[in-house]
């Protein structure tokens, strides 16, 4: 157990309220705002990643690391939405700026950042010239969901509503736009598999361990051991909260017990 003498040496940004601002261009712009009227002083020795894929529970895990106040703050900070919004702002006009920008705002005073990588923002950015191997970084792990159909049906409904977080209502959801049909499923279903199956032959040999959406949500000691793992010091479950909360509702978990029945799954 750490001691509030701990939790105060090292401060960290409140993920959730940040979140609060929303995930559309605009909502970025703000969160980036907000980060960039931080004292900018923090200095970081050691570079920790989250790899995963789309929906797979990395926002949630991100913000309980955040909260523990000893792993840095790691957002997804090569999302190209956080990079467009940096540019528009001119705080940064190319991903090592922004990664600079980042880093000596969110730091922990224990010298730690952090950073949440979708596996299809690493693609993305490799294929513009910039590798995030080659940049250089201390720790890495791989969360995944185990549930690949209800990980697709997830993703494929914030697709189709363009709600990826706990904002305001979406217009499409203000329009009652939110069937889910099958074809869309499939196709992120796919997506899924595919950047899995890249994560496997590309990153994998640079994380130290993979752990599962579905093993943290039912013991929050896998997150304790992470933020041990990261940064050397064991804490208790009451150390931890996150102002976030599962988006999935009881229709969707009807849909996708029907969705299995469907494809025999």
């Amino acid at each position: 157990m750490t001691s509030d003498k701990n939790k105060i040496i090292h401060p960290t940004c409140d993920l959730g309220a940040l979140r609060n601002m929303g995930s559309s261009t605009l909502g970025f712009l703000e969160r980036a705002n907000f980060i960039n009227s931080l004292p900018k002083d923090r200095t970081h020795k050691k570079r920790v990643i989250i790899f995963s894929t789309l929906r797979s529970g990395s926002t949630f895990l991100s913000d309980q690391i955040a909260s523990s106040g000893l792993v840095g703050a790691p957002d997804e900070w090569l999302n190209p939405i956080w990079l467009s919004a940096l540019n528009n702002a001119k705080y940064a006009s190319n991903v090592l700026e922004a990664l600079d920008w980042a880093a000596c705002r969110t730091s922990t005073t224990n010298e730690i950042f952090s950073i949440n990588v979708q596996v299809n923002h690493y693609i993305y950015w490799r294929k513009k010239g910039f590798d995030l191997l080659k940049w250089g970084f201390d720790d890495a792990v791989y969360l995944e969901r185990k549930d690949k159909l209800s990980q697709a049906y997830s993703l494929a409904k914030a697709r189709i509503i363009n709600k990826w977080d706990q904002t305001n209502l979406t217009e499409n959801e203000i329009s009652g736009k939110q069937n889910v049909p099958l074809y869309a499923i499939l196709k992120a279903l796919s997506d899924i598999y595919f950047w899995s199956d890249y994560f496997d032959k590309v990153l994998k040999p640079h994380t130290s361990n993979t752990i599962s959406y579905e093993d943290y949500l039912s013991d929050s000691k896998v997150i304790l051991d992470l933020i041990a793992q990261f940064s050397g010091v064991h804490l208790d479950a009451l150390a931890m909260k996150s102002k976030l909360q599962k988006q999935q509702t009881a229709e969707d978990i009807a849909a996708i017990a029907s969705l299995k029945t469907k494809i025999l799954l």
